[in-house]
């Protein structure tokens, strides 16, 4: 086994499965038992585990590049040795170009030769700073590692008791501590979704009446409308939106069921509107299409009735983007944030006795985006409307200085 990649298909129970196989096209059987087991099981997204996957094969990249048998030697009782681990840490930080320059080198020398250019290569780059990815995909990368490798310490028998204690297990949170630290740069990283003008500005171009509508037919054009409107109106991710099914819209109820999600599963509610725009879209356009092309109940398809992708659905945005006369960064994830700034408002416009406490809108944010509770999440997408009401008092105050000549009155 030289590399690993991806492989994606539709499993039993319809919803997608990605596993990691090896340059034969064969999975590995324990990284595949453990994204089942911890992470599919519990609803995370087919990208989540997709980049928890690639992590874990470039720690498989790295034994092939050093002649280890990895399943062996985590299931062994010498397991992996701490300096091991720092040059597993190490490699995980390089770009993958650099990943793949160390295993075309290793294949090219002999095997006398190969640990003194690794060595040279690990410890010795010529440019940390152009050979190495960003501190938060480095620390991504080592945790998901150090949580793999916990897992096949738990499942070994070689595994620490009482009675045969050994440190594998503080090894792996030495080597967890090895990740970069992500430095938080205060509110003006904060995430920014549309401004008001630019809320209408999209909004028109996803009308199907729009005479500047991009998209060449009625199915499109009513279709990604209601994208558009799903999207503002309960800031679903990009791949929620792609799994959302017809059942999952109740009519009446005015509700939506977000099954697959990368964090929560939840039902929010969408408003009258959208559901009627819902029910148009099925009935006039989606019901075209033949029953048998569209068994899989998917609500949003292609014209021929194939269960639409994420590449599909960046390439709408980007189709609106383009269209758009001014300059305005819009991406699927935009409308997320764009909810929020939303969300902000309609707290902000609350009469004092209506306002929620702090701690209550962040647990209100919280589910409805379908975080943890005491996920710190909810901070991060209010601190852009915080920092917009620092700047607004800032601008006042600075009015009533010169007005009153220095003297706020």
């Amino acid at each position: 086994m030289k590399k690993t990649h991806i492989k994606k298909f539709k499993a039993s129970d319809s919803l997608p499965m990605t596993v990691l196989v090896d340059d034969q096209g064969l999975p590995l059987f324990y990284p595949n038992v453990y994204v089942n087991s911890k992470y599919r099981s519990l609803g995370f997204s087919d990208n989540s585990i997709e980049k928890i996957l690639r992590s874990i094969g470039m720690l498989y990249l790295w034994a092939e590049i050093n002649k280890d048998d990895l399943d062996q030697l985590l299931f062994s009782n010498d397991f992996l040795t701490f300096s091991q681990l720092e040059d597993i840490a190490f490699f995980l930080r390089l770009k993958r170009e650099y990943q793949d320059q160390q295993l075309k080198q290793h294949e090219q020398l002999n095997p006398t030769k190969i640990s003194k250019v690794v060595e040279n290569i690990i410890f010795k780059p010529a440019n940390t700073k152009n050979t190495t990815v960003s501190a938060m995909e480095g620390s991504f990368r080592i945790r998901a590692v150090a949580n793999y490798l916990e897992y096949c310490l738990s499942k070994s028998k070689y595994r620490p008791t009482a009675s045969n204690p050994n440190d594998s297990e503080k090894d792996i949170e030495l080597f967890r501590s090895l990740a970069p630290r992500v430095v938080n740069k205060g509110d003006q990283d904060a995430p920014e979704g549309l401004s008001k003008s630019e809320r209408n500005i999209i909004r028109e171009l996803f009308d199907p009446k729009h005479p500047k509508n991009p998209f060449p037919n009625d199915f499109h054009k009513y279709r990604n409308e209601l994208m558009y409107e799903i999207f503002i109106h309960t800031g679903m991710r990009r791949d929620e939106l792609r799994h959302l099914k017809l059942d999952d819209i109740n009519y009446s109820n005015g509700t939506v069921e977000i099954r697959v999600s990368k964090t929560k599963p939840r039902t929010v509610h969408l408003s009258r509107k959208v559901c009627d725009k819902f029910r148009n879209f099925v009935m006039n356009h989606l019901s075209k299409i033949p029953p048998k092309k569209r068994q899989h109940n998917y609500l949003f398809t292609t014209r021929t009735g194939k269960h639409i992708s994420n590449d599909a659905i960046n390439l709408i945005v980007r189709t609106v983007r383009q269209t758009v006369e001014c300059e305005i960064n819009v991406t699927p994830h935009t409308f997320r944030r764009t909810w929020n700034d939303i969300f902000s408002e309609l707290i902000d416009a609350l009469s004092p006795d209506q306002k929620p406490s702090a701690e209550a809108e962040k647990s209100i944010r919280n589910r409805l985006m379908g975080w943890e509770s005491d996920s710190i999440m909810g901070d991060l997408y209010a601190r852009r409307t915080i920092r917009k009401r620092a700047d607004e008092l800032s601008e006042q105050l600075t009015k009533a200085i010169v007005e009153s000549n220095g003297d706020i009155k």
